[in-house]
């Protein structure tokens, strides 16, 4: 993530949302290191707003898709199998801009880094909401076949599947995973 971050931002206008650490060391050092090469930064708690502004002012929005975050707006998608609790702010802000949904992964090949796009997605329709369901889909979908191919390259600490359907049974994509009712 870092890695890529850095050379993204010599080739193409970049912002990236990221959460603040706790520690304002630690935050100032992840900031340094994500803007130094021209990219800027957005933290999750300013909202959708300025992620907004900036896929208008036509830069790139990066972001982490695959981390279940509660206190943001999500919807259950699979993950690997499961309910993977996972944020649909990418998809809201490409609903709100027109702007197509894109992946980027960097891998290491050898002694060499590899960035590999994926397909540019967009998501259209009358129901914005199955809209951000289908987008949130895909974009795991795709992130779980890379994960797959290079498990070993996937760094996570996070948990991934702390957030259960049946405590945000009212979460799209919740229903799919939920006992029937009686």
């Amino acid at each position: 993530w870092e890695v890529l971050a850095r050379v993204m931002g010599t080739m193409l206008p970049v912002t990236v949302l990221g959460k603040r650490q706790r520690d304002a060391g630690i935050d100032r050092l992840i900031q340094r290191m994500r803007t130094e090469h021209g990219n800027r930064q957005i933290y999750q708690h300013e909202g959708l707003g300025p992620c907004v502004r900036t896929v208008r002012a036509g830069r790139v929005l990066a972001t982490l898709p695959d981390q279940d975050v509660p206190r943001l707006q999500g919807c259950f998608v699979p993950w690997f199998g499961h309910p993977a609790y996972t944020p649909i702010g990418p998809a809201a802000v490409a609903q709100m801009t027109g702007a197509p949904l894109q992946l980027a992964f960097c891998f290491a090949v050898g002694r060499r880094w590899v960035i590999h796009w994926s397909p540019q997605r967009r998501f259209t329709g009358a129901d914005r909401s199955a809209n951000m369901l289908a987008a949130t889909a895909w974009l795991m979908a795709y992130q779980e076949q890379l994960v797959r191919r290079f498990p070993e390259q996937w760094a996570w600490w996070h948990k991934r599947w702390r957030t259960r359907p049946a405590k945000r049974p009212d979460a799209p994509g919740a229903a799919a995973y939920l006992p029937p009712a009686d």
